[in-house]
């Protein structure tokens, strides 16, 4: 299903912040709606829909970031709606 994802980041953490999402939320069947910002030196993962979270992360290289958000993200998501089922 399509991840929506608002808002902008600085260019270096934008893109890898964007693909995490995608690869943690493109192959489950609801529709993510996540807005990210970064006022001051956190990083805010806030996601709308379908439920209510937002997230605070802490670091500026691209790797701790995108590696810290895909355990977090997965995490949250697994216990909110389940594992993946294959085919």
């Amino acid at each position: 299903m399509p991840v929506q994802i608002t808002g902008v980041l600085p260019r270096q953490l934008d893109s890898i912040v964007r693909k995490v999402l995608h690869q943690m939320l493109d192959a489950r069947p609801q529709e993510f709606l996540v807005e990210i910002s970064r006022p001051h030196a956190e990083l805010i993962v806030h996601f709308q829909g379908p439920l209510e979270k937002r997230l605070k992360f802490n670091g500026t290289f691209e790797t701790e970031v995108a590696r810290e958000l895909q355990a977090v993200v997965g995490e949250i998501i697994d216990e909110e709606f389940g594992p993946i089922q294959k085919p």
